[in-house]
């Protein structure tokens, strides 16, 4: 329930920040104002809105829902198996298909971006709006003023759940085996059991590799920059929109 908060609390905080843009009349289709009027011209400025920021939330969306929900579901799985009276053998098996199930989800293509998503991402958010919080305090309308503490409130949220979720995978692994280990089947415990018990290992969520981890981030940070730039200048004005 947490994850899905933070996914439809951040859709109406990017939305009140979007409104705040065709307020302002100092942008380049400012200057182009009898051009604007026509419909032509000011279906290209909508059009151009209206892909840049499906694009960042359909990618945003994809982003969370395979990540986080992944991980959060291993969670859950791990925490029943550890908790559940099944035979050890049912447990092994159990065990052994969640650590494929966390096998697969590393080898992903979403491992090269866990870093900035969990990580990465929310953290320069949060340092930009904590920046905006304390720089435009008092110093613009309430309209103006209101996304940055509330961006910078969710995606704090965000990374402290990121954080947690991500670290509580190979906790609850590392539980599950203990408890595991430590069971009784009767005195004389079958060796090849035994065995297979010895073997298992403490699995976790994996991040990547540093360099495809530094490239992924950079790629982000152009995008996030582009798309900035994209609302901040070309963006269709106040008389446009309400005249």
């Amino acid at each position: 329930m947490a994850i899905l908060w933070i996914l439809v609390s951040l859709t109406p905080t990017v939305s009140v920040m979007y409104l705040i843009v065709p307020l302002k009349p100092q942008y380049i289709s400012s200057l182009f104002k009898d051009e604007v009027e026509r419909p032509l011209v000011f279906a290209g400025f909508a059009l151009l809105e209206i892909l840049s920021k499906a694009s960042v939330a359909l990618l945003d969306g994809m982003e969370g829902f395979h990540i986080l929900v992944t991980v959060y579901v291993a969670i859950c799985c791990t925490d029943a198996v550890r908790n559940s009276n099944s035979s050890v053998q049912r447990k092994l098996r159990d065990y052994r298909a969640l650590h494929v199930l966390v096998a697969a989800f590393n080898d992903s293509i979403t491992k090269e971006m866990l870093s900035f998503v969990c990580f990465w991402g929310p953290g320069g958010f949060i340092l930009v709006s904590a920046f905006a919080t304390i720089r435009f305090h008092g110093q613009v309308s309430l309209f103006e003023y209101a996304p940055f503490p509330i961006v910078l409130f969710n995606c704090t949220i965000a990374l402290m759940l990121a954080v947690l979720t991500t670290s509580s995978v190979g906790e609850a692994s590392e539980k599950l085996l203990s408890s595991m280990k430590s069971e009784k089947s009767g005195v004389n415990r079958d060796k090849i059991i035994v065995k297979e018990m010895k073997s298992l290992k403490k699995f976790g969520v994996e991040v990547g590799s540093a360099k495809l981890i530094e490239r992924i981030v950079i790629l982000k940070i152009l995008y996030v920059v582009s798309d900035t730039l994209t609302t901040c200048l070309v963006t269709f004005p106040k008389e446009a929109v309400f005249s």
